[in-house]
């Protein structure tokens, strides 16, 4: 089962079966991101509407308005996350972050903790690094990166990582972890960025990139990198032990329908392609061989 959440079309349920694909549409437009919380729930972060749930453990689907049970900071949500705890951490478009546990199994009963420490806007990328830390791509102050604290969620610390650190750019849209616990971040405009302990080291178009403006950025289990970019298709890496980065660009030149990129979800060894969301232009199933469009 794949799930597709778009700008203006609601949110798809794609069944892959023997080459038979069904598109079953669940009315929630502006869905910016999913997520299958530890009971098999997806989780759908809506930009006006806050979130959806949809429940398919019974023989009934259920879809539950999040808002209408538990008061949210905000209806503008951008970005989930799930930790080891089963809790689900929530990057809004206005509020900065917040989190809700869901251990109690009434949803009535489920506590939200918001963070008034960090004051960040929209919080576009949420990553859980090691089942411990959490860091949070912002659209105007780079990185924040919270460490956990017995004492409680109030107590929590945090270091913040922009221009004044090294960071290029401190528009940050998405995060990713490498297999060494390294942290990938993507910009909108200067390229990638992986964080080194107490530097970062950058790599933008001068380094083979397609395009500055990276959207999502992905690992595959052979280590290899795949970048969503706006403009410039979709570009993989590898970097070797030197440092020195190896990239192959796929665009309109060589077989991608649009250059214009969102997201990616990267498949395993029973589905060994990359499924590709664009910009105003359906999705695609990628291999280096085959492009298979669906809009």
């Amino acid at each position: 089962i794949f799930w597709a959440g778009t700008d203006d079309g609601g949110l798809n349920r794609i069944d892959l079966n023997a080459d038979k694909i069904v598109k079953e549409n669940y009315v929630y437009n502006n869905s910016f991101d999913l997520l299958k919380d530890k009971a098999g729930r997806i989780w759908v972060a809506t930009l006006g509407e806050g979130i959806k749930i949809i429940d398919n453990s019974k023989d009934e689907l259920s879809i539950i308005n999040l808002n209408n049970e538990i008061p949210l900071p905000s209806t503008n949500i951008v970005s989930l996350e799930l930790d080891d705890s089963g809790d689900i951490w929530c990057g809004t478009y206005d509020a900065g972050v917040f989190k809700i546990i869901t251990s109690n199994e009434n949803i009535n009963n489920w506590e939200v903790q918001t963070y008034d420490k960090i004051k960040t806007g929209a919080v576009w990328d949420i990553h859980l690094r090691n089942n411990k830390e959490i860091w949070l791509a912002t659209n105007e102050q780079g990185i924040f990166r919270l460490y956990p604290n017995p004492e409680g969620f109030d107590n929590i610390n945090f270091s913040n990582y922009s221009k004044n650190e090294g960071l290029p750019n401190d528009q940050i849209l998405c995060l990713e972890e490498d297999f060494e616990g390294n942290i990938w971040f993507g910009t909108f405009g200067d390229g990638i960025c992986k964080f080194l302990g107490d530097r970062f080291s950058h790599y933008d178009e001068d380094d083979g990139l397609s395009s500055n403006k990276v959207w999502d950025i992905k690992m595959e289990s052979d280590s290899t990198f795949w970048m969503a970019t706006d403009g410039g298709g979709l570009t993989s890496f590898k970097i070797d032990n030197n440092g020195e980065m190896h990239t192959m660009v796929y665009n309109t030149s060589n077989g991608l329908h649009t250059n214009y990129l969102s997201c990616m979800a990267v498949g395993n060894e029973n589905n060994p392609y990359i499924w590709i969301g664009t910009i105003q232009n359906g999705i695609a199933k990628f291999n280096e061989d085959t492009v298979e469009v669906f809009t």
